[in-house]
């Protein structure tokens, strides 16, 4: 379908985990910090109208794509700048099933 994108993201994260063997804190020391796992991230199938001013997106998501993101917190490791614990989101290392709209307000709206 024309104007449409699929979209699949895999990762994986091995080793010991410095926050379960020597921290035990609740947030993790780092954003890299969880049990091991491989997985299919996210996979979802986009769909523009119009003249890309309006999308949906289904599937399996991560919301700091599209919500709440923090733009500095790419330049740090500590878990406390890469995601925000009191808005409860699907994300790393646990995105979720999702539909979600967005409009770009623009002249073609008005």
């Amino acid at each position: 379908m024309e104007g449409g994108t699929f979209f699949i993201y895999g990762e994986t994260n091995h080793g010991r985990s410095i926050t379960t063997d020597y921290l035990g804190d609740y947030q993790t020391l780092s954003n890299l910090d969880s049990d091991p796992f491989t997985q299919i991230s996210e996979y979802w199938w986009m769909q523009e109208f119009g003249e890309g001013d309006v999308w949906f997106k289904i599937g399996t998501q991560d919301a700091n794509a599209n919500f709440c993101p923090l733009d500095l917190a790419g330049d740090l490791v500590g878990s406390s700048f890469g995601l925000i614990p009191n808005v409860p989101k699907p994300t790393f290392p646990r995105p979720g099933m999702g539909l979600a709209g967005f409009a770009r307000w623009s002249d073609s709206f008005c």
